[in-house]
């Protein structure tokens, strides 16, 4: 019997440890078009309300040619979620869909 549930426990945690991470890439622009250097991203996670429950700052930052990559595992109980915001202005919320390659271009306004 002890055997089973060992086997069970160790089953579950191969199952939860081996859940695909989402990857999300992608790159910022500004309203004039061009890509945008140094620009942090934010990660937001929804629930039933349009506030975040939480909020990751700087969870990426675009490359010299403006290029970001985002790598996690994200929970499936919040709606998650990119926003940008800098000097040169701001971006809204783009949905990240969860387990697979995701490539979301950022257009400042």
């Amino acid at each position: 019997m002890t055997i089973k549930i060992a086997l069970n426990v160790l089953l579950t945690a191969v199952i939860v440890a081996c859940g695909k991470k989402t990857e999300v890439k992608g790159v910022v622009y500004s309203r004039h078009n061009i890509p945008m250097p140094n620009v942090s991203i934010i990660l937001q996670q929804y629930k039933s309300s349009d506030y975040p429950e939480r909020t990751f700052k700087n969870v990426a930052v675009t490359n010299n040619i403006g290029e970001y990559t985002y790598n996690t595992k994200l929970p499936r109980r919040y709606s998650n979620e990119l926003e940008c915001k800098c000097d040169s202005g701001s971006a809204q919320r783009k949905k990240i869909n969860i387990g697979i390659e995701n490539t979301i271009d950022i257009y400042l306004k």
